[in-house]
């Protein structure tokens, strides 16, 4: 029933020809997912994306199996055709064709319209889209069971990027040689108007964590997460760790521009809440792009 329910939403928001090349994609995407899935259970899903990775790392030219490159998420125009769930299974994969055209614009997708009204002050259940995702009619990162579920994992997202903005926007006035003294945004921080890493009686402490950071960078560079957490990211493709690779997935179409693939909760807050650079991790590209490297 989902699936017609998806389908009848399609076909009332697109001309016949774009639903007939939407639904085109949907059954191919559908029908490569099924078979990765069937090889994969049968090999084991690490040996199998290890296979997939010395296939594929003979086509690269210049390009890394795994490549995480940092981003402004307003350069994400447009959804990739690659179903989500096809974000492993299809990395390091240079495909030619018209893929990269005739696509939907991530701003019209049904959850970031959603989460731009929730952002807006709207109640997650007075939002048309929360209401059709719960009947299954139209595409939402969950199963219509699990929309609560989901909302909740975006309320904390939300609350966790609103706790560290105040303390981003302070961190940028220190770092351009503001005082923390003579920072509007620590003292609303210590009086408990605004939301902090820490509670109002830590600020100081924090604060002073914080300046024994920047002089750790001055002196010694900056650290990236692969250094924080030990592993690099080499080290982690080796060993198939998905979860220090898992960033926002995007395509590189044939000019290079990005094209969502998944981590649409990221992605919509990043946009929404004008953060400037995000990591993504490049999952295919278009053949063409590919031959001018």
């Amino acid at each position: 029933m989902r699936a017609w329910e998806r389908a009848k939403y399609e076909y009332s928001r697109r001309s016949k020809k774009d639903f007939l090349i939407w639904l085109y994609r949907s059954l191919k995407a559908k029908t490569l997912l099924i078979f990765h899935r069937l090889l994969s259970k049968s090999l084991g899903e690490k040996r199998y994306l290890l296979f997939l990775k010395k296939l594929r790392s003979r086509k690269l030219s210049n390009s890394e199996f795994i490549e995480i490159i940092e981003i402004d998420p307003e350069e994400i125009e447009y959804i990739s055709p690659l179903r989500e769930e096809l974000k492993w299974f299809s990395t390091g994969k240079i495909k030619s064709g018209d893929w990269d055209k005739n696509l939907d614009r991530y701003s019209d997708l049904p959850f970031h319209m959603a989460l731009k009204k929730r952002m807006g002050s709207e109640s997650w259940d007075n939002i048309d889209e929360v209401r059709k995702a719960r009947d299954g009619g139209i595409k939402w990162p969950r199963k219509p069971g699990r929309v609560g579920r989901d909302i909740e994992k975006t309320e904390g997202l939300i609350e966790a990027i609103e706790k560290e903005l105040p303390f981003h926007r302070a961190l940028k006035k220190r770092m351009d040689g503001k005082e923390w003294e003579d920072i509007e945004e620590v003292d609303e921080a210590r009086k408990g108007g605004i939301k902090w890493p820490r509670k109002p009686d830590e600020v100081d402490k924090d604060i002073e964590k914080t300046e024994k950071l920047i002089s750790s960078i001055r002196q010694d560079g900056y650290l990236t997460q692969e250094q924080i957490k030990n592993i690099a990211h080499d080290e982690a493709e080796k060993h198939i760790r998905l979860d220090v690779l898992n960033e926002v997935c995007v395509d590189l179409d044939r000019n290079g521009k990005p094209l969502f693939v998944d981590g649409r909760h990221r992605l919509s807050l990043a946009k929404i809440m004008d953060i400037h650079k995000i990591p993504v991790r490049v999952v295919m590209r278009h053949k063409e792009l590919e031959r001018e490297k």
